[in-house]
Formats: C-alpha cells, structure tokens, sequence
C-alpha cells in the first residue's frame, strides 16, 4: 500500500522527469519506464481484484448448485408446490428488488420463516419439551420431528440443504449468487413452510 501511495501521490512528477529525458517523441520508451515503475504495485492490485472475481463466481457457483441439489429434495419428499396465488405486483416488485439488492438479506428472512415453522411444529407435538421460549435451533427441531417420523428422512434432507445454503449466505463474505438461484430458494422454502404447516394442522385435528 506505501508503494502505491508513493506512486500515485508523485506520478506527476514521474512524468515530468522522464519527459525531460526522453523528449516528447520518445513516448513509447517513457511508458515502459512507467510500467517498469508501476509493476509490483499493478500486479498485486490485478492479483487482489482476479482473486475477488473468483471468489464471487465459486461461491455462485456452489449457492447455484446447493439450490438445485435442494430441488432434487423437495422433489423426492413429494413436498407440494408453492403457492399458486399471484402475489401483488407491489409487493412483487419488493420482492424482486430484494433478492437483486440484498441476496443474503432474501436469503436469511426465507430461512428465519422456515425456522419459525419448524418452531410452531415442535410446540404443537410437545408442547411439554418445546414452549414459545425455547431457543430456536432448526437442527434440533428437524431431529426431533424425524423421530418422531413426523418428518420423512426426504424431508429432513431438503431443511438440511436449505440449511448449508444459509450458512453459505452467513459466512461469505462476497455473497453474490444469481437472482434466480435466491428466488428458487425462495420457493423450496416455501414448498417446506407450506408441508410443515399441513402436518402441523393435521396433529391438530382430533379426527385424525
């Protein structure tokens, strides 16, 4: 960094004093002496900003293929599709610019609302182990509903992967996957929330 500060603060006067070197026709000569100058600091700054660009595109990548790999989940455990109701285009639009603008933010409120399900699942199942205070812990909760083969293993599978997605979106620091891999993420949770819903009702109801 002192290099580079060095540098740029007295580039002016770099040019300055091969110009007087060289004369005005030997241009060609003083923009090699400049890129000799330069080189170091160039080849770390274009090193800094080819190791970003890698590793927005891995971690895209790895969201993109964690997402499809949960589809192939929800798919196996049968889970129902999303809602069919067309939401309101204002709130479409919302939605919309949120998974562009902010994709870990879309990301962590989808899990949070799967969280929640799985919250309210437990305290109807046992009431006597999980009440309203009980730290959340999606982990747990999905152990205890598959014992109590509440949850399929399919299932169980599809809340893991959403979970490693989430986690991915925690922990990286250039989080920057597609818009249609975070909207599809959006939908496999929404095709979970909508089952745990279902089997939450049904324990519910005292005619089944």
């Amino acid at each position: 960094m002192y290099i580079w500060s060095f540098v740029v603060e007295n580039l002016r006067t770099i040019l300055t004093a091969v110009s007087s070197m060289v004369g005005s026709c030997a241009w060609p000569v003083a923009a090699v002496v400049i890129l000799l100058v330069l080189r170091q600091p160039l080849l770390g700054l274009i090193d800094n900003v080819s190791l970003s660009l890698l590793k927005v595109g891995k971690i895209e990548m790895e969201f993109g293929s964690g997402v499809r790999a949960a589809e192939r989940s929800a798919d196996a455990a049968e889970l129902p599709g999303p809602d069919t109701d067309r939401p309101e285009a204002e709130e479409l639009s919302f939605a919309l610019g949120m998974v562009e603008v902010e994709p870990r933010s879309a990301v962590l409120s989808t899990w949070l609302q799967l969280e929640s399900a799985l919250h309210r699942c437990v305290r109807e199942v046992a009431p006597e182990k999980y009440t309203r205070d009980t730290p959340v812990s999606a982990l747990a909760f999905t152990r205890y509903l598959l014992k109590r083969q509440i949850l399929s293993p399919e299932v169980a599978e599809t809340i893991a992967q959403m979970r490693r997605l989430r986690n991915l979106a925690v922990h990286s620091v250039d989080f920057a996957p597609s818009t249609e891999a975070v909207l599809e993420y959006m939908l496999i949770a929404e095709r979970v929330i909508n089952y745990i819903t279902s089997v939450t009702a049904e324990w519910n109801d005292p005619r089944q």
